[in-house]
């Protein structure tokens, strides 16, 4: 375990719960701590150092998401959103990896699971149609995974927030 990581996280509990009010009336995270939490590297835990990230294994994130929950569980939640898709992306083709993450590290991929999007093949790829009501971490995302159906199958999307 990486416990100068943990401790990173450890001194924004303070930031945290002053926003918690803000939140709750909200809805959403406050943005000065959705900005601490990126400055201090959380959508960075499990991107590879070539990517600016931090390669921190499963019980470090583990231990900074329960420091983090101390103070704001809702915040704690952000933790796994931010970093859902990166763990996720090991899977994935390095040139999609490298795209969404080689410029900016920071970039948070909302992921949802509740309400697949149909799709329908035209030329030169798939029309998405569909909508979903809640998806953790929108409000802060630039991109959204989400699965889809397409051809009596269920495949994951990745769409850009606009």
């Amino acid at each position: 375990m990486n416990h100068d990581l943990v401790a990173r996280f450890a001194g924004l509990g303070e930031l945290i719960e002053s926003h918690q009010a803000e939140a709750e009336a909200h809805g959403k995270l406050s943005e000065p701590v959705v900005s601490a939490l990126l400055d201090a590297g959380i959508g960075r835990l499990y991107l590879p150092k070539s990517l600016g990230g931090e390669e921190a294994d499963p019980l470090t994130v583990a231990a900074i998401t329960a420091t983090i929950a101390r103070s704001d569980t809702a915040a704690a939640w952000f933790v796994m959103v931010a970093n859902a898709a990166r763990l996720g992306a090991q899977y994935w083709p390095a040139e999609l990896v490298e795209e969404l993450w080689a410029d900016d590290p920071d970039t948070i991929v909302a992921a949802s699971g509740n309400k697949p999007f149909s799709a329908t093949r035209v030329e030169g790829g798939v029309v998405l149609q569909g909508s979903n009501s809640f998806v953790s971490g929108a409000h802060h995302a630039r991109y959204l995974l989400s699965p889809v159906r397409l051809d009596d199958q269920v495949v994951m999307a990745l769409v850009a927030m606009v």
